[in-house]
């Protein structure tokens, strides 16, 4: 379609004035048999009015063919109607990524198998239900539970709140966290007081979910126990459980059940998402406030209409009365990172977030981190609740791009092998 094409080519201008592209001294020794060097070395904002150009239009071409930010409430009224406005605001990201060809949706692979997407994201809440089934192996890192925002809009490192909270210590839910965290239920403050799309992207011990055959109400949410011993938890077989203690919940359609005494998976499935229209919001945001000397409100508008469908106020608005530091949104390079980290929630899980660390030369420095989670085979809440590396991560400059094939290079001499692997 005209909007899928409009958007591909803005993400490709987006791509080549990003970091990774726009002036990376890292390749200034590549060259051509004629000496000709390959990648610019020299930055041009030039490029990122292009690419806000370029998305302007594939959204404005967008919105012509009827595409807009998606709503639960008005796609199921009947069932928006009897739930809370903290179940509703949670299923507005994962419905807009897993609603059947919701007017979000710009360009979707309707040849992706999510039915094992859904077997891999899918809690055990019986006996019976252990098994052949359901995988439980999308595990989420720590690192990503982290990485969402506090319920006031802004990261947990920036919030005013949060100064002296340590994450990790344990807290007990009352009623008031019913509709996210069983009431009574032990866990630690890291699963408190956070953003909805935190709650309708991840499952953690402890929290609740809506749909599995329980979506005409939310007075009864599943609740998911994912210690060792208990029913959802367990570490044997490991391949049956996920590695971190943490599952991605974002890819489970509401309508899509287990019966309580079988591993027999009825599943909704759907289109997964190659690109929804809050992706080139965010994107135009970026590269708007990449190609203007300081932010304006046209970049502001795009991120705050992303925001405000999941009920957080406006970035200068948070950032004004939660963060430490309220100036950020007001600078260019602030700005920057509050449109990259709003990404990376927005889209989580959607396989956004390894690009975008490429493009923006970020790798380096987030997948050179351990991977952590928690103690999988932790019986008890305390030992549960114990951080865990689970995987050391190596990333280097050569993996930004990665080796052409020997053969290619053999069969065309004037090809240049990317760097660092010669």
């Amino acid at each position: 379609t005209q909007p899928i094409a409009l958007a591909v080519k803005a993400q490709v201008l987006a791509l080549a004035a990003s970091p990774l592209f726009n002036g990376n001294t890292d390749y200034a020794g590549i060259v051509d048999d004629r000496n000709i060097q390959l990648f610019p070395q020299n930055y041009s904002v030039e490029k990122w009015q292009r690419a806000a150009e370029a998305l302007r239009t594939a959204i404005d071409i967008a919105h012509e063919a009827g595409h807009k930010l998606y709503d639960f409430s008005t796609t199921n009224p009947s069932h928006a109607a009897a739930l809370n406005e903290k179940t509703i605001l949670a299923m507005q990201v994962r419905g807009a990524a897993t609603e059947l060809w919701n007017d979000e949706i710009i360009w979707g692979d309707s040849k992706t198998n999510t039915l094992a997407l859904q077997r891999a994201c899918h809690p055990v809440f019986f006996v019976a239900q252990n098994g052949g089934g359901l995988y439980r192996t999308f595990a989420p890192t720590l690192q990503v539970v982290e990485q969402f925002y506090t319920k006031n809009g802004v990261p947990i490192e920036e919030d005013k709140e949060w100064i002296g909270v340590d994450p990790m210590s344990i807290r007990t839910a009352t009623a008031a966290d019913r509709y996210y965290i069983r009431e009574n239920h032990r866990t630690i403050q890291l699963h408190f007081d956070r953003e909805a799309r935190f709650y309708g992207s991840v499952i953690f011990d402890g929290g609740t979910l809506y749909g599995n055959s329980r979506i005409t109400s939310d007075d009864n949410l599943w609740v998911t126990d994912l210690q060792a011993g208990k029913v959802g938890g367990g570490a044997n077989p490991v391949q049956r459980y996920p590695a971190t203690g943490y599952i991605c919940k974002k890819w489970l359609h509401f309508r899509s059940s287990v019966p309580d005494n079988s591993n027999s998976f009825t599943a909704f499935r759907y289109a997964f998402p190659i690109i929804r229209l809050a992706d080139l919001y965010l994107m135009y945001a970026e590269a708007m406030n990449e190609a203007l000397p300081s932010p304006t409100s046209e970049v502001y508008q795009y991120i705050d209409m992303v925001r405000e469908r999941s009920g957080l106020d406006g970035v200068v608005e948070s950032w004004r009365d939660y963060a430490v530091d309220a100036e950020k949104p007001l600078q260019k390079e602030g700005m920057r990172d509050i449109i990259r980290r709003e990404r990376l929630n927005e889209l989580a899980f959607e396989g956004a977030r390894f690009w975008d660390l490429k493009r923006w030369k970020l790798a380096e420095t987030y997948l050179n981190r351990p991977i952590r989670g928690l103690n999988i085979r932790g019986e008890t809440t305390e030992e549960f609740y114990r951080e865990t590396e689970i995987f050391p991560m190596t990333y280097s400059k050569k993996d930004y791009l990665w080796p052409i094939k020997q053969s290619v290079l053999l069969t065309n001499r004037k090809l240049v092998q990317n760097l660092g692997w010669n």
